[in-house]
């Protein structure tokens, strides 16, 4: 004999009993119809705002990604706080941001060039590293940045 099911968005199931399962932990009475609709209708109000929360997060963490870049050295330490997660790509469009901000800062540029690499896109940071090497930066800057492209231990970006 068949049983007929109804599943809810929010997960729960209605049995042709009248009762929903997967709601009530084990060892409790199934839902009622009235408890049922209820945690439906919950859940289904909260479903269309879900998408407007994320929306808002992601507005918060563009603002702070704007402010931070407003200054050189606030912009630089957000960099490196997300290359030290391994937050990798969002490294990038933080010094991206300060690089448009600030297209004279040579310290931003060659962290992008480093950042590059450890991207694995060695071309492109080649590329970068030949337009910075005329510029002042002391060598254990330099060789901080460049140490990602090292290749089998060598370094094969030489100042």
């Amino acid at each position: 004999m068949g049983c007929a099911i109804i599943r809810s968005r929010c997960g729960s199931t209605m049995l042709n009993d009248g009762h929903f399962s997967g709601v009530a932990k084990e060892g409790t009475n199934p839902m009622s119809i009235r408890n049922f609709l209820i945690v439906t209708t919950i859940c289904c109000a909260i479903l269309p705002i879900t998408p407007a929360l994320a929306q808002a997060d992601e507005f918060a963490a563009l603002d702070l990604l704007s402010r931070a870049t407003e200054d050189v050295n606030s912009g630089l330490a957000m960099a490196r706080d997300q290359i030290s997660r391994g937050e990798l790509p969002g490294a990038m469009a933080t010094l991206e941001r300060l690089m448009i901000n600030h297209p004279d800062a040579d310290e931003v540029q060659l962290q992008h060039a480093s950042l590059l690499c450890r991207l694995d896109d060695r071309s492109g940071a080649s590329v970068e590293f030949e337009a910075l090497r005329r510029r002042n930066f002391s060598d254990r800057a330099w060789m901080d940045a460049t140490a990602p492209c090292a290749i089998n231990g060598n370094n094969a970006i030489i100042k």
